[in-house]
């Protein structure tokens, strides 16, 4: 099953620079910067670096973006070419399941397009599913989200933010609004409040988590589905 390649500010297009070039020069530039076709080779990644990552993501481009970039940038930063010639921003329409219509969660969203980047189809397939059952399933957010943030591993950059443990709650679905209705209930909060906010957040640093936990199994060849 394994189709996950074996060699070798993420917001924005990570570390890509544009420079005008004539002449000679031209092919150069043009090799330099062409994407070789998908799979790309996947390096492992650190799993407790892209929550945080993922974590700190959210408060700029929300839930599917999060996830995304975390895992790109960190493929950037680890790789270089070609994920630091990605655009992460383009995953911001994923926001609120998918431009707040809260249909499939943003986090999903943004995983499924980042495993496509370094798996085949047969194996993104295999991959997502389990991500997707685990999220459908899990007590969400996770303890160690929560004990991240009471004991400041998290870092925010607003003095407000939520830093105490959030109650947690099993979504039983992939899709945005049900994910958010249920904790809300669970937590007995509004879907405006900033704790539900904190909460996707968190959600969001699991989901990124997970994902690598499930592109590392797939590289060392452990994953089973």
């Amino acid at each position: 099953m394994k189709q996950l390649g074996s060699k070798a500010g993420a917001l924005g297009v990570a570390g890509a620079g544009v420079s005008i070039v004539s002449g000679a020069d031209t092919g150069e530039a043009v090799a330099a910067f062409a994407m070789p076709p998908l799979p790309w080779p996947y390096t492992p990644l650190d799993v407790e670096e892209t929550r945080k990552r993922a974590h700190g993501h959210y408060a700029e481009v929300h839930c599917c973006a999060g996830v995304f970039s975390s895992i790109v940038g960190g493929l950037a930063l680890a790789a270089g070419h070609p994920f630091d010639k990605i655009p992460c921003g383009m995953m911001a329409y994923g926001a609120s399941g998918v431009a707040g219509f809260g249909s499939l969660c943003g986090t999903l969203n943004g995983a499924g397009a980042a495993v496509s980047l370094v798996c085949g189809k047969k194996t993104t397939d295999a991959v997502m599913t389990e991500l997707m059952s685990w999220y459908a399933a899990a007590p969400l957010p996770t303890a160690t989200a929560n004990e991240y943030a009471v004991t400041g591993v998290f870092t925010w950059k607003t003095p407000d933010a939520v830093r105490t443990e959030l109650a947690q709650s099993v979504a039983g679905d992939n899709l945005c609004h049900l994910s958010v209705t249920r904790w809300c209930k669970a937590a007995n909060l509004g879907s405006g409040s900033k704790e539900r906010s904190e909460r996707c957040a968190r959600v969001t640093g699991d989901v990124a988590a997970k994902t690598v936990e499930l592109l590392n199994a797939v590289h060392d060849g452990s994953f089973r589905r």
